[in-house]
């Protein structure tokens, strides 16, 4: 059986966060964590949704069910490193409010203003809008 430390290690390969609860979801039962690493890395795999979309995807969720900081944060993160504009974001947030409720936009800005505060203290980029995304060559698309 691998270690909870092996195990760390194959989720940080695939830029998949460590979780608090990691440690003890091990101790407490280490097959079914082992199962949870292998089931969340294979679910990783699949490609027919580009990277930033399933980014906002899960924004959608966190919004939804009020995923608190610092998990939330992640997909934030991820969909502008994957090429997400923060208008983009906005409009993910804004559209999971009108469809479900004004505490759904309140926990997602609250979450984009946290993360753009990360990003900025960090030298990150943000970009505000396509305007902002650096130019892609014709041949590099």
């Amino acid at each position: 059986m691998e270690t909870f430390g092996e195990l760390e290690s194959r989720l940080s390969e695939r830029h998949i966060p460590a979780m608090p609860w990691g440690k003890v979801f091990y101790e407490y039962d280490p097959g079914m964590y082992k199962a949870y690493v292998e089931w969340t890395t294979r679910a990783r795999q699949h490609v027919e949704l580009e990277p930033k979309i399933r980014e906002m995807v899960a924004i959608v969720v966190n919004c939804v069910v009020a995923w608190p900081s610092p998990y939330a944060d992640v997909h934030f993160h991820r969909a502008l490193e994957e090429g997400a504009t923060v208008q983009e974001l906005a409009d993910v947030v804004l559209a999971t409010g009108r469809m479900v409720g004004p505490h759904a936009y309140t926990h997602g800005f609250n979450l984009l203003a946290k993360v753009l505060d990360d990003r900025e203290r960090a030298g990150q980029p943000s970009p505000r809008g396509q305007s902002d995304l650096p130019k892609v060559a014709e041949g590099d698309r």
